[in-house]
């Protein structure tokens, strides 16, 4: 990790006070990557699956699912930790934030305002979902962006409903807080909707957040 412009900052003015403030900004960045915030999270033991301290057996599939800017780098992280046991993963992130991933499908879509691609890649998620038996495990990758990453409309509201509503509420000046409050009432898989749907199906779903 480098700051592209650190020679043309360090030209004038107080050069050891600079490089101080540089070095601490740096130490800051590599200590919230979403991909570092992983490792130090997830770890395993044959089939034993740790996340934070808390060990899951796994008797069954290990599924993934992401979304969200940081999905693709957390996802990487999963990979290298437990790929030879993941059996199918999906994480919809960003255009352009996209990395060359072993076993998980990535999708990109539209950010800060859902396009088609959100629908697609969070109807391919359920369909992911409803394959998880008893005996599975599925871990979920959450970061900022998510909320227009991963987008399925309730009954009755249309894609473009979604949109023109995110765009109102972008321009209104809400909290992000109160913004989320109304999405998750137009969605069917925001607000613990997409826990609901899993546990008729899976033993274990776990979640890593990171907010990036």
């Amino acid at each position: 990790m480098n700051i592209l412009n650190r020679e043309e900052l360090l030209k004038s003015g107080d050069i050891k006070a600079k490089e101080i403030a540089l070095e601490i900004l740096l130490e800051a960045l590599k200590s919230s990557d979403p991909y570092v915030a992983v490792k130090k999270s997830l770890t395993r033991r044959n089939k034993k699956i740790i996340v934070h301290g808390r060990t899951f057996e796994l008797q069954g599939k290990l599924y993934v699912l992401g979304f969200g800017k940081a999905s693709c780098s957390m996802a990487k992280a999963v990979e290298e930790i437990l790929g030879d046991l993941i059996v199918e993963g999906l994480v919809i992130t960003k255009y352009g934030y996209r990395l060359p991933l072993k076993k998980i499908k990535v999708i990109e879509a539209g950010h800060p305002i859902p396009d088609e691609n959100s629908l697609r890649g969070a109807q391919q998620a359920l369909e992911m979902v409803s394959k998880i038996g008893p005996k599975d495990i599925l871990i979920v990758l959450i970061s900022g962006g998510g909320s227009s990453l991963f987008v399925i409309p309730e009954d009755g509201i249309s894609l473009q409903d979604k949109i023109k509503v995110n765009n109102l509420l972008l321009k209104s000046g809400a909290r992000i807080h109160e913004i989320d409050i109304v999405r998750k009432h137009l969605s069917k898989v925001k607000g613990g909707k997409l826990a609901k749907k899993s546990k008729r199906h899976i033993n274990c779903t776990y979640s890593l957040r990171c907010s990036w």
